[in-house]
């Protein structure tokens, strides 16, 4: 009974619905408030209600006014919420049952069900990924990936997922808005429409850096000549967000600063629990009796004051903490061993690139 009459509800808003937008997703998800953020689209409010039923109500009270942020986006606050409560939304007249989410519990519990669960992906931006002559080389591998995650869940009680972590290069190569469409919103949609997402920020979300084109084969392949400098994603080595350069030609930093930073709306004040970081670069969350960190092995780590800065706040982040779990994401790991990344040289090799390996 209760899928038919989504089911019809569905095809009955779909006949009335405006331009959905291109990307939906949801960030600070607490025990008594979310943002519901979009681009795109005509939406200008979202309605929200234990009951999606309730949505398609004529003038109905929960709703909120989007507010314009950065990147074209907009977002709306839902406030006075209930603790461990499904709420489903609309935006705009778009009413769907995947456009739900679940808050956190009180305190130091988990949820109902008695485990929070987490998705976790990371350099998982390769749908955007080219070669360095702009070859695609690893189209539809990220939506096999997530193929695989769907069949595994469906099989092991089909949960819904709580909490969407992203580790890093996310958006290849160079971390544009959009790469983060193509690589990121396009490949998760129902998942960034019903479990909030915590990011990282990896190498390939900073932009170009200069490679001098030194190897043969690689000036071969370009038709340039040995020693011309070519913008590549991934290689930037500045501790200054707004250095951020995703353009191919022009070596110049972007007009609008790092996507990254445009596109989320991360807890800076301890919106979300934790210790206030001042910064969207790096945050802390509570989610019932979890504890996630999220620090930035890239742009801060890349500073000595920065890093120690960062490092004081972790530290203070930590002791304030009492969640039965505690996860600390970043991108760069402290150790790796191949032909890319190496941490035996991390220090000399490679320019430095791979500095904040010894670092972190």
């Amino acid at each position: 009974q209760g899928t038919f009459a989504l089911t019809a509800l569905g095809a009955a808003v779909a006949l009335h619905a405006g331009t959905p937008p291109e990307r939906l997703f949801l960030q600070q998800v607490s025990t008594h408030s979310a943002i519901v953020k979009w681009r795109g689209g005509d939406a200008v409010n979202v309605c929200f209600s234990t009951k999606i039923k309730d949505l398609s109500k004529r003038n109905w009270p929960r709703c909120v006014s989007g507010v314009e942020t950065e990147g074209g986006h907009k977002e709306a606050l839902l406030t006075g919420l209930a603790p461990d409560q499904t709420y489903f939304y609309s935006v705009g007249t778009g009413i769907s049952a995947q456009q739900q989410f679940r808050t956190p519990p009180n305190s130091n519990k988990p949820p109902r069900d008695g485990n929070t669960h987490i998705l976790l992906v990371g350099d998982s931006g390769t749908q955007t990924e080219t070669s360095i002559t702009g070859v695609p080389n690893h189209l539809g591998e990220a939506a096999e990936v997530l193929a695989g995650f769907n069949t595994y869940n469906a099989a092991n009680g089909g949960e819904p997922v709580d909490l969407f972590v992203a580790l890093g290069d996310n958006a290849y190569l160079a971390g544009t808005d959009a790469q983060w469409q193509g690589a990121f919103f396009d490949i998760y949609p129902d998942i960034l429409k019903s479990a909030p997402v915590l990011p990282t920020i990896g190498n390939h979300e900073m932009g170009n850096g200069v490679l001098l084109c030194e190897q043969l084969r690689a000036c071969d392949a370009l038709g340039v000549p040995i020693g011309t400098p070519v913008a590549y994603g991934g290689i930037s080595m500045s501790a200054d967000p707004a250095s951020f350069d995703g353009d191919d030609d022009d070596f110049l930093p972007d007009a609008d600063g790092m996507p990254y930073l445009s596109i989320f709306s991360l807890p800076t004040a301890a919106e979300t629990g934790g210790v206030a970081s001042g910064t969207e670069q790096y945050y802390s969350v509570n989610y019932g009796n979890v504890h996630i960190v999220s620090l930035d092995s890239q742009v801060s780590a890349r500073d000595p004051g920065q890093r120690a800065t960062m490092k004081q706040w972790l530290e203070d982040d930590l002791a304030s903490n009492g969640r039965d779990w505690t996860v600390v994401i970043f991108h760069h790991p402290p150790y790796s061993k191949g032909a890319n990344h190496d941490s035996d040289t991390a220090d000399t090799g490679r320019g430095g690139i791979d500095r904040p390996q010894w670092d972190m």
